[in-house]
């Protein structure tokens, strides 16, 4: 028998431990005894948590993306001079570390998988992102790094927190996720104007791109990980 992970109604996780059971009998008291697992720091404010058996999915909404990567410059059908990332040097390009931040109507959800040990979470899969568009479906992100069922590639070095509160873990993979330079691996669709630009002259963001968006361009999100986290 494995540990068990439930639960209750009024939404407690709690914990039976029955690996040392071998009849019905002691699998009920070992229910009955169940107790709840307590994480000090949550709930906090701006998470969304969920659990299932052993394992637990948090999510928190990013304000901000770091885009550590290559951009070059595009002239748009109107004749409007931007730039916009690349993700490699294609011999116009220039690197820049500039922030993205959604426009209204869209959001970009940072999930992290956990599994429970003996009442302590440990990050038990690389992290993955939901785009969230009008509140009506989720989405792959445009961004690179990211595989078609939304899973970030976090590098070769990215080795999964071990330490601290299930917060602590999940801000830490936050840190390196914006920290990390973007590449060209699993480059995103590039839609005739790129939903990701820049005024090259002020280094502000212009979100124009987005304003007649059509999300049939872009491949729905299911999975286990999405489920009953967003009210679709």
């Amino acid at each position: 028998m494995q540990d068990l992970y439930f639960i209750k109604p009024d939404g407690t996780l709690c914990h039976a431990p029955l690996r040392e059971v071998s009849n019905a009998t002691e699998i009920l008291r070992g229910i009955a005894r169940a107790e709840p697992v307590v994480f000090h720091d949550f709930p906090s404010a701006g998470y969304r948590f969920k659990a299932s058996t052993g394992s637990i999915v948090l999510a928190r909404k990013l304000e901000r993306i770091q885009l550590n990567t290559w951009f070059a410059p595009i002239t748009l059908p109107d004749g409007t001079a931007r730039i916009t990332p690349v993700f490699y040097d294609n011999g116009m390009a220039i690197r820049q570390n500039l922030e993205f931040t959604p426009p209204d109507g869209h959001e970009f959800w940072f999930l992290v998988p956990f599994e429970v040990r003996h009442s302590a979470p440990k990050v038990s899969d690389s992290p993955h992102m939901a785009w969230l568009s009008r509140g009506d479906n989720i989405y792959t992100p445009p961004f690179s790094n990211t595989y078609e069922d939304g899973k970030i590639c976090m590098g070769h070095h990215w080795a999964a927190p071990d330490q601290g509160t299930i917060t602590e873990q999940f801000e830490a993979a936050v840190d390196w996720f914006q920290s990390t330079e973007s590449n060209s691996d699993l480059q995103p669709h590039t839609a005739p104007i790129p939903l990701l630009l820049w005024n090259p002259a002020t280094m502000e963001i212009d979100h124009r791109g987005w304003r007649n968006i059509n999300m049939n361009c872009h491949r729905s999100l299911s999975g286990w990980i999405y489920d009953g986290l967003f009210d679709l």
